[in-house]
């Protein structure tokens, strides 16, 4: 199936509109992938049965076939089946050790053991909360609100220890992402109009705020820093590039080997490897020098039933100590 931007499954459109999240990756070892799992059908020949959909928070590893939820809610025609349902959970994103998970929970953002367990909704900062990435430090961490009477988002840093959070921008920002080395990557300028790729400019910023600037003048979006926060991976036309933070060496991973449409991108904690959302396989995962691609986690849309996998995040896990 050749994918067309002018005539994508209402489904897929609406995921389409948002701005895709980024998370900064922390060196360690690689642990699990949190990821978004979605499924929908419908009973009878026609469809003309009830129809379930299903929208889960899951884990698994890169090679394993093992895939464990950590919250997911049902509904029968449009009906909640869940008390889960009462949020969502969706940009899950790993602290720095591995130890918690963040994620957008509709309005507001939460916090949950990375097992799942102790899920908290942290108290709503702006008229909607989004997209987290944690800091280095693992107190703080960087999100998108929409202020009171504003139309469009920007960032903020929230701090865990105080349950507050400070503005970080004021003309506009989405899909941050912050690195081991202390510097916020992020999405300025950012359209996204149904029927037409998303378009964005990556740009720089310090947690204080200061030293803003352009990395790219061309369309960038999703951006995942490296472990050492050396480079940055983002999303352009659909294709997976890494671009020094310096804003030298622009690479497409894998050139032309691999047809995709790419929509996120993560690194492993080691570096060696990229996980993306593409909207006709779900998750893949790719070597970072783009000579050899896995599946992860399939999606595929129909008539009947439809499934996808998305916003994928890889949880670093602290490197064994030498005896």
């Amino acid at each position: 199936m050749t994918r067309s931007w002018l005539s994508v499954a209402a489904v897929a459109a609406l995921v389409l509109a948002a701005a895709p999240a980024a998370q900064g990756a922390f060196p360690g070892r690689n642990g699990f992938i949190a990821y978004v799992s979605t499924s929908s059908s419908s009973e009878g020949e026609d469809g003309e049965g009830p129809s379930t959909s299903v929208r889960s928070l899951r884990v698994g590893r890169m090679f394993g076939r093992e895939r464990f939820t950590l919250r997911s809610c049902t509904r029968v025609d449009q009906v909640p089946q869940d008390s889960e349902c009462a949020t969502s959970y969706d940009s899950p994103a790993y602290s720095p050790i591995g130890d918690f998970l963040l994620v957008d929970a509709g309005d507001r953002l939460a916090i949950m053991n990375s097992d799942g367990s102790d899920f908290r909704l942290l108290p709503q900062q702006t008229t909607d909360d989004g997209a987290p990435a944690w800091a280095p430090d693992g107190r703080r961490f960087v999100f998108t609100g929409v202020a009171e009477g504003a139309t469009e988002p920007d960032l903020y840093v929230y701090n865990l220890g105080r349950d507050s959070s400070r503005r970080l921008t004021t003309a506009g920002g989405v899909a941050a992402a912050w690195s081991s080395r202390n510097r916020i990557v992020y999405v300025a300028g950012y359209t996204s109009v149904i029927g037409r790729r998303p378009t964005g400019r990556l740009a720089l910023i310090n947690p204080d705020g200061s030293g803003r600037r352009a990395l790219t003048r061309k369309n960038g979006l999703a951006p995942n820093w490296s472990p050492h926060g050396s480079k940055i991976a983002f999303i352009r036309k659909g294709k997976i590039y890494v671009i020094g933070a310096d804003g030298k060496g622009l690479r497409r991973v894998g050139g032309r080997r691999f047809s995709f449409e790419a929509e996120d991108v993560t690194w492993s904690p080691d570096g060696r490897f990229l996980a993306y959302h593409d909207f006709e396989s779900g998750i893949m995962i790719v070597d970072a020098q783009g000579r050899r691609d896995y599946e992860f986690a399939l999606g595929q849309y129909s008539p009947g039933a439809s499934f996808d996998s998305f916003a994928p995040d890889w949880q670093p896990l602290p490197r064994a100590r030498r005896r």
